[in-house]
């Protein structure tokens, strides 16, 4: 196991690591809310937000940063501001379930910390220069209670999750996602409208009426659906490829609306349209790269995780909804 995923083992790592991967179909998680009007800087005790009542500050907000690692270039201030906001959120949202699994969930004994504290002295010494766990530390700008929290943080979310699904439950996630385990991946291009949340009914039925006529179009041999996508895609990423998305595979890569209707496609079908977070889209899928067939057995601890990963998600859903939530960070 290497020393950046030992780094990453606390959920707000995982959270911090979505919102940096991004992408115009990817997930992520959601942001604070604009704050009101320009602040004067926040000094590292301020709170950057109160959830339910408990603070997180700014000091905790920029160990979050640091854990990733200096930037190499100097960040202009707004790229910087929204560095700190996608890392309150990935703190917030752990904080949420921390505070959900005080009350749903047995403590963690020290002891369990300690054995991953030894794995992790083990893991590290098959690492190029064997630093100790103290050297990682100072690596990852983070303590070694830094460390045992994270690591009890995940311990007690990996009991809540193993107390939820049976192998039953993971035998069924499996094989409704076996693409992903075999590692197949797709490629594929797609036609995209952007749908803001405000944005009033009757303009979505327009946007989905233009696209389930350009699906015509294309289907009659008017026009290519490459072509369509350089004219009418909003894709800022994809339409100047004529709406290539690249290689993707089952999960974790793009929205899951996305991958669902991708790997459903055969090589060379436009699908019906589909709606994600960011808009409507017709997707076409262009070339298909079948992996290899995998064992549930050999996998089920992958299984597990991925599992529990979206498990997490749907519950955060529920949490953030009922959550008192005050964003100070400006």
């Amino acid at each position: 196991m290497s020393a950046r995923r030992w780094l990453m083992g606390g959920l707000a790592g995982a959270g911090l690591l979505a919102a940096v991967r991004g992408g115009a179909a990817a997930q992520a998680p959601p942001q604070p809310p604009a704050a009101a009007a320009p602040a004067a800087p926040a000094t590292a005790d301020a709170p950057a937000a109160v959830v339910n009542g408990e603070t997180i500050t700014v000091a905790e907000v920029e160990a979050l940063l640091k854990q990733l690692g200096p930037s190499p270039t100097a960040l202009p201030e707004a790229t910087r501001r929204e560095q700190m906001r996608d890392a309150l959120a990935a703190l917030m949202d752990d904080l949420l379930v921390d505070q959900f699994l005080r009350t749903n969930s047995a403590a963690v004994a020290p002891a369990a910390v300690e054995q991953k504290m030894a794995e992790l002295a083990e893991a590290l010494k098959k690492e190029k220069d064997s630093p100790t766990v103290a050297e990682f530390c100072k690596r990852t700008n983070q303590t070694e209670a830094d460390l045992r929290k994270n690591l009890a943080r995940s311990l007690r979310w990996e009991g809540y999750v193993a107390a939820q699904v049976g192998d039953a439950d993971l035998r069924r996630y499996y094989a409704e996602n076996k693409d992903f385990f075999d590692k197949t991946y797709v490629r594929a291009s797609h036609i995209a409208l952007h749908v803001p949340p405000d944005m009033p009914a009757v303009e979505v039925a327009k946007r989905q009426a233009q696209l389930s006529a350009l699906k015509a179009d294309i289907a009659a041999g008017k026009m290519t659906f490459e072509a369509a996508a350089a004219q009418f895609s909003e894709c800022p990423v994809s339409k100047d490829r004529g709406g290539d998305l690249g290689w993707f595979s089952r999960k974790l890569d793009v929205e899951e609306v996305i991958a669902r209707t991708a790997f459903g496609l055969p090589v060379g079908q436009v699908s019906d349209v589909v709606q994600s977070g960011w808009g409507l889209h017709l997707l076409k899928v262009t070339d298909r790269k079948p992996g290899e067939t995998s064992d549930f057995d050999k996998v089920k601890e992958d299984v597990r995780g991925l599992y529990g990963a979206e498990l997490r998600e749907r519950l955060l859903v529920q949490l953030r909804l009922s959550a008192k939530i005050d964003v100070k960070l400006p």
